[in-house]
């Protein structure tokens, strides 16, 4: 018999799996928990909901971005998850314009901010400026936004319009202190 490439016949199925062999075809069972796959349909009401929902998408950070979801009248995530960059540094018209000229295209209800950021879970102060300017973005243009997040070394913090006095105070209470060091 001729062996060669073309006559001996191999099925994945019959190769001894070795430890460093990768396969894509396996008889081991699907191991991602069922709770951790994205239903892009599910309403997302609650802060915890958005929590887990965004712990799903950056779940740390690994580079130093803004991201932007957007959620339609039922509060179902819209199907973009935008990196708007350097807008932050833009100023906060930059940010109104974006905004509302998604809104006019796209249609969503209201936003949410995701800051991602190399570094520890500590609020440095331009994290506190930073999601603060965020969570007040839409304020007097009629656009909602649900929260903010800073997504870091350690995983994800959220923040809501209800943090926004903490925010100011704890970046106050800084300001405060370094100048009485000083």
């Amino acid at each position: 018999m001729r062996r060669g490439l073309w006559t001996t016949r191999v099925t994945l199925q019959s190769v001894a799996h070795h430890r460093r062999m990768t396969s894509t075809i396996t008889d081991a069972p699907f191991h991602q928990p069922l709770h951790d796959l994205i239903d892009s349909h599910a309403p997302l009401p609650s802060k915890a909901d958005l929590d887990g929902r965004v712990r799903q998408l950056i779940p740390c950070a690994v580079q130093s971005q803004l991201w932007l979801l957007m959620f339609d009248g039922d509060d179902v995530q819209m199907p973009v998850m935008m990196p708007i960059g350097e807008l932050l540094l833009e100023g906060d018209a930059a940010l109104v314009d974006l905004l509302l000229a998604l809104r006019r295209e796209f249609g969503p209800e209201s936003f949410v901010f995701m800051l991602e950021r190399v570094g520890p879970r500590s609020l440095g102060d331009d994290d506190r400026a930073g999601l603060a300017r965020l969570l007040t973005a839409g304020d007097g243009c009629g656009l909602l936004v649900r929260a903010a997040y800073l997504c870091h070394d350690d995983g994800v913090s959220g923040y809501d319009s209800g943090d926004l006095d903490e925010l100011s105070r704890r970046r106050h209470q800084a300001v405060s202190a370094s100048s009485f060091d000083m």
